[in-house]
């Protein structure tokens, strides 16, 4: 089990979505107070699906109070201030990500705080600004449970029994053809899909 922590989260259909990650996953969601939102708005609701009665959701008043609460694990900063890539490291259970706010990132305090072990990033193009926060953690999850996507897809699946997608519909259709040529199956999540999709 990994810990995901979100530091003032500001968009619900984001943490929605990292809620329904965690219920996947059996990682524990730590939300760091203040944010914009309660946990009964609709639109986190949507995205979480009936995940979020499934989800060990924690709820801190500060980054402080999270840090003495998971005093025990070891703490990584995601940043696209950091020099060192998250691949470059070996993790550990009960690990905690800390993930800041959508449109401020995590501040100068937290990133040189004394409780963070090490500051990793995500790999982007060049000038590009950011990765969407739901996208980050889930990008976490994959590599721990084995399977990066990146141009050798078939390469890392042909080590798989089972795909599970969970994409979105364009996305899901290549996954199908390549999954189809690989001989694998395939679990596929229908978030997203439309009836006719679905059919």
């Amino acid at each position: 089990m990994f810990n995901l922590i979100l530091f003032e989260p500001e968009i619900p259909p984001n943490t929605g979505n990292i809620i329904r990650l965690c219920a996947n996953t059996d990682s524990r969601l730590h939300l760091i107070k203040p944010y914009a939102f309660n946990l009964s708005s609709k639109n986190l609701r949507r995205a979480g699906l009936d995940y979020i009665d499934l989800t060990n959701v924690v709820e801190h008043d500060s980054i402080h109070d999270c840090f003495t609460t998971l005093y025990k694990t070891r703490f990584f900063a995601v940043t696209t201030k950091a020099t060192s890539l998250y691949t470059n490291f070996s993790y550990q259970k009960n690990d905690s990500f800390i993930f800041g706010p959508e449109t401020r990132g995590l501040p100068h305090e937290i990133l040189n705080s004394d409780k963070v072990d090490k500051k990793i990033r995500i790999p982007m193009v060049k000038n590009n600004r950011s990765l969407n926060l739901s996208s980050v953690t889930e990008q976490r999850e994959l590599k721990k449970n084995g399977i990066l996507f990146k141009k050798n897809s078939s390469q890392s699946l042909k080590k798989t029994n089972v795909i599970i997608d969970f994409t979105r519909p364009n996305c899901t259709s290549e996954i199908l053809k390549l999954a189809t040529r690989l001989k694998k199956k395939v679990i596929i999540g229908t978030t997203g899909f439309n009836k006719k999709q679905q059919a």
